[in-house]
């Protein structure tokens, strides 16, 4: 086999300008596909990453255990390692009468410096963490003592606050203990984090366990004694069901190992069109060294190593090129989010966390060999088809060219006098298979760009039509421990500017239909075996509207005014699977007057008696955009506050209260600075978010102009694609057919009258073309709507295309078909008849 290698090698070595084409698709190919690769991969580790920084990387966490069931567990259960964390609350030692929370974590949790902003980990029982806010509030420096409880600690380190001033001072530090009685016994509230051997064996492991204690993991999670770490184990493609995916899961992965899918199809298609088209120094090449002797299997040899030593160096420079190409797409997306995050906390939002600096992505050696067998293995399958071809030629058929099956209707046209476009029809039919794969791999780097632009289109089309609008334009949130006083509400119904003013508290509760299928309808209950209901988790929120807001509502509905009344919004959608948000209908929830709803806390706490008073027909003064599983009970704002006083007995229990209005958009800065005075009387800046219109704006600007971006750069990678593809395939096309050209110039053809016909194999080819992106598009978008349950038709994702992209693409590909057609012609056509021939 020495021989077909150094055969090989000087074959590759002579036609470095003949290769030129091939060598550019293989490095295009390679870009994308690599660019792509390490895109994903990069997302893929982030994601990882930060769950095990934002959450750890157990998997589960069990709570109200005893050290007999964990060591049951471990020995049992093929468990790796139990880490133990708890949370205590103690007296702070100052002058604010304040708690604090101690969170004890074990030595995983302190894996890496990412948690600690500023200072260093504990490396002591007496040394902790602790929120930023604490220091500002406990006028402490990093260094100092606090006493919580009856211990002393030193601060070491702080991490970001994300807290309100009202909650516990929460503080970090790590746990230590020769043996899990000792935790037990120390500690009230004890977790357990825990590894398995395997992860695969989470789940049914887990399940195991539980069922010898006649527990089952469902009833569990629903008290939050059992939590799987879902999020990572899904990452690792472990699911509640084996090997099933979740749905979302499996919505991500259609999405990704598609476009995946598409993209190794484009590869091998532009390849397998570079390495199919010969010219006719290639056959007599190969003629020769069969009329000397060789075999089919040294010809195949010769031709895939050829393929091979061609693609070598463009693999090497695509991948490298397609990391620099990610890495650049990935800066200029960190730097539109470090300039809207300038422009977003300019205009006044609040955000804890912050825009590091650009970390470029890390050459991983899984995603360099999966790019490079992937590219080898592509530039392998496209060299089989060419290489098996040519083996069972002979010598005398290697040394013929492909002619034209010439029909007798052909013939007849030939001798008219429009012979030139006879010919371009005539030689369109004989190279079929050849311009077949071209138009192939142009029609892959279509579907890639297609599907991108239908994704945008749905999300466009879902964004618009399946959400709430609210009415308002000014809105505000405030979290308290206390109630708003009536001082308050006054002062701010009385701001300059603001219209409408509607102020309201909200909180849910869970809503099981076991305890309620004596009250649903009839109606609602066959939407519910009909299968086009969403009623998974259902949830009672209660609203608190202003009390002569609530009396406003029981008089228009003919109720008698009572504030401590709670109203039933007597409605729920219909269908909600296949169904935007604008275009539900909606059916009663109930057939009774005056049910009695059960909510609960969870699914093992006590069950509360809800009287319903009367019913309305939506949720007041449009306040919220009503959930497809919720059940709304309307009460007044003054009868919401102590009956959540009374219900929740956890000092941390908030209250959340909602501001909506219309601002005088000429008062816009005045009625925001009063509005905000009123609150920062009596509530901290930290505890409450204000959003005029010119916030709201320039989120929305911010927002786009990341759209913009994102849309910039894919559609310019797939124009590029388009570009390159359409010159380099056309342009290899017409140097292979030399020979042809050389005979019908011999036969008396001029110039002119070969441009036409290849001006008529173009025309008749981009015709073509044009149909197939077409269908290629209406294709795309029957999938996209098929697969979100024709929620909105083919028609109307079509309508929401921006085909400025796609009209872009069209026309640099035809551009780039005529670019190469005109090289080859001035190439060929300058060269005399006898060297065409030869």
């Amino acid at each position: 086999m020495k021989i077909i290698d150094e055969l090989a090698r000087a074959f590759v070595r002579a036609r470095k300008k003949d290769s030129f084409a091939v060598v550019i698709s293989v490095a295009m190919a390679v870009v994308v596909l690599g660019t792509f690769v390490f895109i994903v991969e990069q997302n893929r580790v982030a994601r990882i990453d930060y769950i095990k920084e934002t959450i750890g990387d157990y998997h589960i966490l069990l709570s109200e255990q005893n050290p007999a069931h964990l060591r049951e567990l471990q020995e049992a259960h093929k468990v790796r390692a139990i880490e133990f964390e708890t949370t205590d609350r103690l007296p702070i030692d100052d002058d604010s009468n304040r708690m604090a929370s101690l969170l004890l974590e074990d030595k995983s949790a302190w894996t890496g410096d990412r948690r600690v902003h500023a200072g260093r980990k504990p490396q002591a029982p007496d040394e902790v963490l602790c929120e930023e806010r604490v220091l500002k509030e406990m006028q402490i420096e990093i260094g100092d003592t606090v006493r919580l409880g009856d211990r002393e600690y030193t601060v070491v380190g702080t991490e970001r606050s994300d807290g309100y001033s009202f909650e516990d001072r929460l503080f970090f530090g790590r746990i230590y203990y020769k043996t899990p009685e000792e935790v037990f016994a120390e500690h009230k509230a004890v977790s357990a984090k825990i590894w398995f051997e395997n992860m695969r064996d989470t789940y049914p492991q887990t399940r195991a366990f539980l069922a010898k204690y006649g527990l089952k993991d469902e009833d569990l999670q629903s008290t939050g004694v059992l939590a799987y770490n879902e999020k990572l184990l899904q990452e690792y493609l472990v699911f509640p069901q084996g090997i099933v995916p979740t749905a979302q899961k499996a919505n991500e992965w259609i999405e990704s190992f598609g476009a995946y899918a598409i993209l190794i199809a484009l590869f091998a298609g532009m390849i397998r069109n570079a390495f199919g088209v010969w010219d006719r120094k290639d056959r007599r090449y190969i003629a020769l060294l069969k009329s000397v002797g060789a075999t089919k299997k040294q010809i195949r040899a010769l031709v895939v190593k050829k393929a091979l030593m061609l693609s070598g160096v463009p693999i090497l420079i695509g991948t490298a090129a397609s990391y620099l190409l990610a890495n650049g797409i990935l800066y200029l997306m960190w730097w539109n989010n470090h300039i809207s995050y300038k422009n977003i906390t300019r205009a006044g939002v609040r955000f804890y966390g912050e825009i590091g600096g650009f970390q470029p992505i890390p050459l991983r050696p899984t995603s360099v060999i999966l790019i490079l067998v992937l590219s080898l293995v592509c530039v392998l399958f496209s060299a089989l088809g060419p290489a098996r071809k040519t083996a069972k030629q002979t010598v005398a058929e290697s040394l013929r060219p492909d002619r034209p099956k010439v029909r007798k209707s052909a013939r007849k046209e030939r001798l008219s006098k429009n012979s030139p476009v006879s010919l371009g029809k005539d030689y369109l039919r004989a190279y079929a298979k050849t311009y077949r794969g071209i138009a192939v791999a142009m029609a892959l780097a279509s579907a890639v760009l297609s599907l991108y632009l239908v994704v945008g289109a749905w999300r466009n089309l879902n964004e618009t039509h399946n959400h709430f609008r609210s009415p308002y334009t000014f809105t505000g949130t405030i979290h308290r421990r206390t109630p708003l006083s009536p001082e308050s509400i006054a002062a701010l119904r009385a701001t300059k500017g603001l219209e409408d003013l509607q102020i309201y508290h909200s909180f849910s509760a869970k809503f099981y239909e076991a305890d309620n299928k004596d009250i649903l309808s009839d109606a609602f209950q066959d939407a519910l075996a009909s299968g086009n209901r969403d009623f998974e988790n259902p949830y009672c929120m209660f609203y608190g509207i202003q009390d002569d807001s609530f009396r406003a509502i029981q008089r228009e509905n003919g109720l008698a005014e009572d504030p401590e009344a709670f109203l039933l919004v007597n409605a729920t959608p219909e269908k909600t699977v296949g169904v935007p948000y604008d275009r539900r209908q909606y059916i009663p929830l109930t057939d009774k007057m005056t049910p009695t709803l059960i909510v609960r806390d969870h699914l093992e706490a006590p069950a509360e008696e809800i009287p319903i008073a009367g019913h309305l027909e939506r949720i007041p003064y449009e306040l919220e955009g009503f959930g497809s599983r919720e059940v709304a009970v309307v009460t007044s704002l003054s009868h919401l506050e102590r009956y959540a006083a009374a219900r929740f007995v956890d000092e941390e229990d908030a209250l959340h209260y909602e501001l909506r209005a219309n601002i005088d958009e000429t008062r816009e800065t005045a009625a925001t600075e009063a509005v905000s005075a009123v609150i920062a009387k009596d509530t901290p800046r930290s505890d409450y978010e204000l959003t005029p219109p010119s916030l709201r704006r320039a989120l929305d600007a911010e927002v786009r102009r990341n759209e913009v971006l994102l849309a910039v750069l894919a559609q310019g990678i797939f124009i590029a694609i388009g570009l390159s593809n359409a010159y380099s395939s056309f342009h290899t096309n017409m140097l292979a057919r030399r020979r042809d050209f050389g005979l019908l110039h011999s036969a008396g053809m001029t110039r002119t009258q070969i441009r036409e016909m290849v001006a008529t194999e173009n025309r008749i080819l981009i015709r073509r073309l044009l149909i197939g992106y077409s269908a290629i598009l209406v294709a795309g978008a029957v999938l996209q709507s098929a697969r979100k349950h024709f929620m909105f038709s083919p028609l109307a994702i079509l309508g929401a295309v921006d085909y400025t992209g796609l009209l872009l693409f069209v026309l640099l590909t035809t551009l780039g078909i005529l670019a190469a057609t005109k090289s080859a012609e001035k190439e060929i056509l300058n060269e005399g008849i006898l060297d065409l021939l030869s």
